[in-house]
C-alpha cells in the first residue's frame, strides 16, 4: 500500500479505535484539525471539527455505512461535508442518514456528541463511540 496512514483498528467484541498519523490527515480537509484533550484522564491529541469540537467514530457503523439513525441522530449529529469543502482521502463523504454529506475517514463515518457544549469537551467516550487518537 503506497500510503504510509496508519490505521490500527481493533475489533475486540467490536469495538473499533481508531489512530491515525498527523502527516496523513494533515492539509487532506478544512472541516477537521486536531487539539490536545484529555480522555479518560490522559492527554491525547484527537481530532476535532473546525470549531474544536470533538469527533467520534460509532463501533455499529460498517465501512462507509453509518448505522447512527432516528434518535441517534439527535444525540451523535454527523459531521456535514458542505458543498464546496475540501474532502481528499483518506478523508470522503457518504450520504448520510439525514440525507446530507457525511464525512468519513477512512471509511469510518465521523460524529459530534449532542452534550459536548464547547470545545475541549470529550463527554462522547463511551464504550461504542470513540474520539479519533491522531499521534504525530
Amino acid at each position: 500500500m503506497k500510503s504510509s496512514l496508519l490505521a490500527i483498528l481493533f475489533m475486540t467484541t467490536n469495538v473499533w479505535a481508531l489512530t491515525v498519523h498527523d502527516r496523513d490527515i494533515h492539509g487532506k480537509t478544512n472541516l477537521t484539525t486536531t487539539a490536545v484533550r484529555t480522555v479518560k484522564g490522559k492527554k491525547i491529541t484527537i481530532l476535532v471539527d473546525k470549531d474544536g469540537f470533538s469527533l467520534y467514530t460509532f463501533d455499529e457503523d460498517k465501512a462507509n455505512v453509518s448505522n447512527c439513525s432516528g434518535g441517534c441522530l439527535t444525540e451523535w449529529p454527523p459531521q456535514h461535508a458542505p458543498a464546496g469543502s475540501q474532502v481528499d482521502s483518506p478523508y470522503a463523504t457518504i450520504k448520510g442518514n439525514d440525507g446530507q454529506p457525511q464525512l468519513i475517514l477512512q471509511g469510518l463515518p465521523l460524529y459530534h456528541y449532542g452534550d459536548d457544549k464547547q470545545p475541549g469537551d470529550t463527554f462522547g467516550e463511551y464504550p461504542e463511540w470513540h474520539v479519533i487518537e491522531v499521534i504525530n
